[in-house]
């Protein structure tokens, strides 16, 4: 338990802040990836008709195209 302390006692404010951060910006760049590549976000990106089937609500429509 005193090593624990004494590890701790070094890491400074400034070097929590930035961890901290790393992490939280880390963690919305991973997010934000995941979703983009999820959703197929790419494919939003063009001109292809094709791209409205990627949504379960314009099926229907693109069907009728």
């Amino acid at each position: 338990m005193a090593r624990l302390k004494r590890m701790l006692s070094r890491i400074s404010k400034k070097n929590l802040l930035i961890a901290a951060g790393v992490f939280v910006v880390g963690s919305l760049i991973g997010v934000g990836l995941f979703t983009f590549i999820y959703a197929r976000g790419i494919s939003y990106l063009g001109n292809d008709p094709a791209t409205c089937a990627n949504c379960h609500v314009m099926e229907g429509h693109y069907g009728l195209f």
